[in-house]
């Protein structure tokens, strides 16, 4: 008799891996995986066994830092002293090294290892206090001086980690109020100021609308486990977010277009 099939399942786990489901119709044997971290991925049935693959990577990637930490404790940045090590922090799905720090003013705050030696030197009080001192005493408005000694005020803002300009100003008085009364589209790519549209209104145009909430009815059907373009039921162990009859749609109109 020959020997029996290795048995695996949904949901058994491999270090830090979890099964998803077997690849049809594949030799040798492979499954696709969910690693603890988030990424997902096809591994062989005989590396999972075998105990040569126990994540995506980032495992080892995790033991290498480990061993290539610089101790930074009793180190000052600024106004910035290093106390000791703190949890890893998170942006996004990745994860940083970080360390506890005590401010000259007092306050103890948490910060990325590589925000410490790239210049970061204080809790924010500094950025305050520079802020107080400015020529307007308000953040995100600068003045500046023409040539012909004309002053003018111009009106920047962060949203989402990109700088955002909303325009120069003759007056102190309307750029603070510009920058005041700032409120960002709710569409996600979009850092429009809603300033001046009606009260209840969301959006700063209807293509700016139609846009999130096509990606809102996307994401819905992707949690379904639904086709995100036709709304069908999917076919499980798929690779694919959308059906096979808009597959094969999109390559008709794909191959056709590339003909032309």
């Amino acid at each position: 008799m020959g020997r029996k099939p290795v048995e695996v399942n949904k949901g058994d786990r491999y270090g830090r891996l979890v099964v998803l489901y077997e690849l049809e119709n594949s030799s040798p044997r492979k499954f696709f995986c969910k690693c603890d971290c988030g990424s997902e991925k096809t591994y062989f049935l005989h590396s999972l066994k075998s105990d040569n693959t126990k994540s995506c990577g980032c495992l080892a990637r995790e033991k290498v830092s480990e061993i290539n930490i610089k101790d930074l404790t009793n180190k000052r940045f600024g106004r910035l002293l290093v106390i000791e090590r703190a949890a890893y922090q998170y942006r996004g799905e990745k994860k940083f090294v970080a360390w506890k720090c005590l401010c000259d003013c007092g306050e103890t705050i948490n910060v990325i290892a590589g925000d410490l030696t790239r210049g970061k030197c204080s809790c924010g009080c500094e950025r305050i206090e520079k802020i107080k001192n400015s020529k307007t005493g308000i953040d995100g408005v600068y003045e500046v001086t023409r040539k012909n000694n004309k002053k003018q005020f111009i009106v920047k803002i962060t949203v989402d980690s990109k700088r955002v300009y909303l325009g120069i100003y003759n007056s102190l008085e309307e750029a603070t109020a510009i920058r005041l009364n700032y409120k960002k589209c709710n569409a996600i790519d979009c850092v429009n100021n809603l300033d001046g549209k009606q009260p209840h209104a969301k959006y700063c145009s209807n293509k700016c609308k139609w846009r999130e909430h096509k990606r809102k009815k996307a994401n819905k059907r992707i949690t379904e486990n639904l086709c995100i373009n036709c709304g069908n039921e999917l076919e499980e162990n798929t690779q694919f977010k959308t059906c096979k009859k808009c597959l094969e749609n999109y390559k008709i109109k794909y191959f056709s277009n590339k003909s032309k």
